[in-house]
């Protein structure tokens, strides 16, 4: 629009003086400036002329930091900092940061504020939560001294079927010695005077059902136990062996006891001292039983060839010790056959003093 436009229309239609009526008299336009850009890059504004982004699209993926997009969208970092990635920021006035970045190591890590929180490895995508991801675990816990749990779960499940806090499944196959874990805890307690749990099992509920605090059985080959313990073995209740007959067959009696246990030798003893035995925790004192390898001549069916576990790292939990072979006694199945022996020892007594009663009759 010229001024030369505004009074040929004045001229032609009679409006009169646009001027003086107020109305527009002149008008003049700057057209936008257009910058240097480069093919793909969707342009900014800089204050003056439309320039090259950020951002480049070559019209079928999204690339920012990279001119090569190999995914819909895809991000090149520009560093190896905090400043260098994602940075989300509450509007809360607490301020409070959340950031999304990859140092030197190419770990992808979730950062609160000052505090690495969330680490995924490269390459093995192993996780590590409150610290970088341990060796080979896929996920790694470490705490503070203000957290109480390193793990908690609460699973709240109604209906049927079975409920699980943590489920573990290993599955393992190795071409050398190794060792396979369902569940590995080691507890540490260097403060204070309360006790320390290495495994703690409770079961409580208003169901009807049984109730196992800690329940273990093995199958497979090999040596079995379902529970084992290295140290003393204590309980408040009562130990149950099972006896019911319906589980036994080939019930026969025992006759000829008294002259087997004759051939037995009870001793005293203290355990050995050695250093490559200190892993089994072996108690101190005098102690009274009966050696293995005798009983074994007289009552093969009371010894055992047990195992103990090889010596563990106190922290890692891991085997740095071989196997322990030994043999043991099942000292309880010693009770019938000493019942045995004191009835014939018994029916003995009976029959002399029916002979001397006998010889005094005469």
């Amino acid at each position: 629009i010229t001024s030369t436009n505004i009074t040929n229309w004045t001229t032609a239609y009679g409006w009169g003086d646009h001027s003086l009526a107020g109305y527009l008299t002149s008008f003049s336009e700057t057209d936008p400036q257009v910058g240097s850009n480069t093919i793909n890059y969707i342009p900014k504004w800089d204050g003056s002329a439309l320039v090259s982004g950020t951002i480049y699209d070559n019209g079928t993926n999204v690339g920012i930091g990279t001119t090569n997009p190999g995914s819909k969208l895809h991000i090149r970092l520009s560093g190896t900092t905090i400043l260098d990635g994602f940075r989300l920021q509450t509007s809360q006035t607490t301020g409070e940061d959340w950031y999304i970045y990859m140092p030197s190591t190419d770990d992808l890590v979730f950062r609160n504020d000052v505090t690495d929180v969330v680490t995924i490895a490269k390459n093995t995508g192993n996780v590590g939560i409150g610290g970088d991801p341990g060796g080979d675990e896929k996920l790694w816990v470490t705490t503070d001294g203000t957290d109480i749990s390193g793990i908690y779960v609460d699973h709240n499940k109604t209906g049927s079927g079975y409920a699980y806090g943590i489920y573990v499944d290993v599955d393992a196959t190795y071409s050398g010695n190794k060792y396979a874990y369902g569940i590995s805890s080691n507890a540490l307690n260097n403060g204070g005077s309360y006790s320390t749990y290495g495994l703690r099992g409770y079961a409580t509920g208003t169901s009807t059902g049984t109730k196992y605090g800690v329940y273990g059985f093995t199958g497979g080959t090999g040596t079995r136990y379902g529970v084992y313990a290295s140290g003393d073995l204590a309980y408040t209740g009562s130990l149950i062996h099972i006896s019911d007959v319906k589980f036994k067959k080939n019930v026969q009696s025992m006759t000829g006891i008294l002259p087997k246990l004759k051939q037995l030798n009870a001793k005293s003893y203290t355990h050995s001292t050695d250093s490559k035995y200190k892993h089994m925790n072996l108690t101190k004192g005098n102690h009274y039983g009966l050696i293995a390898q005798e009983l074994e001549q007289v009552f093969p069916e009371l010894v055992i060839d047990a195992v103990h576990p090889g010596e563990q790292d106190e922290e890692t939990g891991e085997f740095i010790g071989e196997e322990i072979h030994y043999k043991g006694v099942k000292y309880m199945e010693l009770i019938p056959i000493l019942v045995q022996a004191i009835q014939e020892q018994q029916q003995m007594i009976e029959n002399l003093q029916q002979e001397i009663e006998n010889l005094k009759n005469k």
